[in-house]
């Protein structure tokens, strides 16, 4: 018997709870970035647009910023920066069918088109991010104006297992794992396909 059975046999035995994003996040949509507070390479906090989930070192977690903002312009801006652990993804328009997440390494901004689910302590970040991972965000789309956005109220009321603690731990620590010797194995193969 693995880990994660024997701690699922002992901590969950009548089965794994489901529990909504609105009881277990704080749902919280991003913020106005006028073009005119864009472009600053440095600040007291990231202030991130959806194409940032593009840049190299983001694939994962969002450690590269193109702008930043100091604790006057994100006071100004009514920002309230989002905690590191913070699980975002676009919200708006065709981002949306690209459906990347991604993680807050640091306590950031992130603009209107970008929404963000913030972990209680009942859910661990990376947990709630392979959770996340594993749905299509199109799922959340409403259709009903000029292009398709995902509601805070849509969000709020969708369901994922939560299981106690140690459980979601031993779940993080196995698809960390995978997701390491994926990114291993793939770097090999770029190499070698570059080789030749």
């Amino acid at each position: 018997m693995s880990r994660l059975e024997q701690l699922i046999a002992e901590l969950c035995p009548d089965g794994v709870e489901y529990k909504t994003l609105g009881t277990i996040c704080e749902i919280r949509s991003g913020w106005g970035f006028p073009n005119i507070e864009q472009g600053k390479t440095s600040g007291d906090y990231p202030f991130y647009k959806v194409g940032d989930m593009n840049s190299f070192g983001n694939e994962f977690v969002m450690t590269v910023a193109n702008n930043y903002v100091d604790l006057e312009t994100a006071t100004r801006l009514r920002c309230k920066p989002a905690p590191k652990g913070t699980v975002i993804f676009p919200k708006i328009g065709a981002a949306i069918g690209t459906n990347k997440k991604r993680i807050l390494a640091q306590e950031a901004c992130y603009d209107n088109n970008i929404i963000g689910l913030i972990p209680s302590d009942a859910v661990i970040s990376r947990y709630l991010f392979y959770q996340m991972e594993a749905v299509n965000l199109m799922r959340f789309a409403d259709y009903s104006g000029a292009m398709p956005s995902i509601r805070k109220t849509t969000l709020e009321k969708f369901r994922i297992p939560l299981p106690p603690l140690p459980v979601q731990q031993e779940i993080v620590r196995i698809l960390d794992n995978f997701a390491e010797l994926t990114a291993e194995l793939t770097a090999e193969l770029t190499a070698e396909l570059t080789a030749r």
